[in-house]
């Protein structure tokens, strides 16, 4: 651990790491899968996207179609971080290692993007920040190189990847089972938890933990109080 980890305490690090099945409890062997992809830098933000896809109702006259909801899409993520081989920004856990940022673009890409030879798909990717895990497939990598050596070599590049969380329940039969009053999952907040841990670890996902903190009627899911008692509605598998 690094002197700046002592004194502001160890800084988490966005993580990648690659799976070859959708239950993610099998990692991806061989360099560089078996440990996760750490970026050098955070980002300074990164998006979740969300969406409903619409299908028209031809049931009625022409120039009335509807449009109604057909279902709700996965979120995606996306994250902007940069990949720098200039020896400049290094972290202390890096031991001021200078890095090839073509070798580094290379291995995210590997992890991310190259079909598994064994299952001749891509790799499923846990995305890990912090306290936020998500579940995902790759879906999109663009790279924009912006620094070079006089040679032409890249020193520095900006990544921007995409990924589509996946579920093992269909999101839109889980919003509907919100509304029902069975509630199966009670839980007393102990030292160290967030609702964002206990939700991930009840539900085995990492997107229904606004929907459990709008079911208890808080504010926020941030800061939760210990000793707080939580009530995790039932889910259809």
């Amino acid at each position: 651990m690094s002197f700046l980890d002592t004194v502001i305490g160890k800084v988490q690090k966005l993580k990648f790491q690659a799976y070859t099945d959708k239950d993610f409890k099998t990692k991806r062997r061989g360099e560089p899968f078996e440990e996760p992809f750490e970026v050098q830098y955070n980002p300074a933000e990164f998006s979740v996207s969300y969406g409903t896809d619409y299908e028209e109702d031809k049931t009625t006259e022409v120039s009335k179609n509807e449009l109604k909801p057909k279902k709700l899409k996965y979120p995606e993520v996306s994250f902007d971080f940069v990949l720098d081989g200039t020896g400049v920004n290094t972290s202390f856990t890096d031991g001021f290692k200078k890095k090839d940022v073509m070798a580094l673009v290379n291995e995210f890409k590997d992890l991310c993007f190259i079909p598994n030879p064994d299952t001749h798909q891509p790799n499923y990717v846990m995305i890990i920040y912090g306290e936020l895990l998500y579940k995902t497939v790759f879906k999109s990598i663009d790279v924009k190189f912006t620094l070079f050596k006089n040679d032409g070599t890249p020193l520095r590049a900006k990544v921007n990847a995409k990924f589509l969380t996946i579920t093992d329940t269909d999101i839109s039969s889980v919003m509907k089972n919100f509304n029902s009053p069975d509630v199966t999952h009670k839980r007393i907040v102990n030292d160290h938890e967030s609702l964002i841990m206990m939700s991930n670890n009840i539900y085995e996902r990492n997107d229904l933990y606004q929907e459990v903190a709008r079911f208890n009627g808080l504010n926020t899911f941030r800061r939760v109080l210990t000793g707080t008692e939580l009530f995790f509605p039932s889910v259809e598998k």
